[in-house]
């Protein structure tokens, strides 16, 4: 069983430490009689999956990516009856027989990625359209700055590929034209979002239409 570090569409890198990769199953049953007996091959499976899943969440501790998870369904639903944090595998994909290069498993794996993402964005716009009535969202540029910078923000949204350079001014900041002037923030979109995200906030990039009534973006306030 390997691990292995991808970015996008494209894995780069195997893993190894805590246990990876684990070349064969230690737990292994090698006496005829105990093989057909299905809940003593079970059980040997889960215990196996149990050691992969301890080596994941000390990997996942210290590098909390998302984990989707190439098995058969069975399995997969193995893991996450053993597992002592279910919640860190993301997604799941099944593997045809012999076929385990990692261009075959990097094309596999992206689409699961990609409709997670969907799902969470969509999940995202819900949630923040949902403070609306209650006042809790900005979408004027200078309270989302304040807001973000005072520890406020809970939730950013913002249309992919908007930016907005800046110039300081006594009044807090004015709208530039040119972010390659001297002496021009040429980026407050991502100031902003570095602070949501150093605040223990979250950020969602998104071209899904329904952002689109408040504008190119939107925060979602704690208070």
């Amino acid at each position: 069983m390997q691990l292995y570090e991808a970015l996008n569409d494209r894995i780069y890198d195997e893993v190894s430490g805590n246990g990876f990769p684990y070349r064969d199953n230690p737990h292994y049953i090698t006496d005829r009689l105990a093989k057909s007996d299905p809940k003593k091959v079970d059980n040997q499976i889960k215990e196996f999956l149990n050691k992969v899943d301890k080596s994941m969440v000390a990997i996942h501790g210290v590098h909390p990516l998302e984990i989707i998870v190439a098995a058969t369904r069975e399995n997969f639903d193995y893991l996450l009856e053993v597992a002592d944090q279910p919640k860190i595998y993301s997604g799941h994909f099944t593997i045809d027989a012999g076929r385990a290069d990692i261009h075959y498993l990097s094309d596999k794996a992206w689409p699961v990625v990609k409709d997670l993402q969907k799902a969470r964005r969509t999940a995202a716009i819900e949630e923040l359209m949902a403070g609306v009535p209650s006042g809790k969202v900005l979408t004027d540029m200078q309270e989302i700055y304040l807001a973000a910078r005072e520890g406020r923000g809970e939730l950013l949204l913002v249309k992919s590929n908007f930016n907005q350079p800046i110039s300081i001014t006594p009044q807090g900041f004015g709208y530039a034209k040119d972010g390659t002037v001297p002496g021009i923030n040429d980026d407050i979109v991502n100031d902003i979002a570095w602070e949501v995200v150093d605040k223990k906030g979250r950020v969602f990039f998104t071209d899904q239409a329904a952002l689109r009534q408040l504008g190119d973006i939107a925060l979602l306030t704690r208070y």
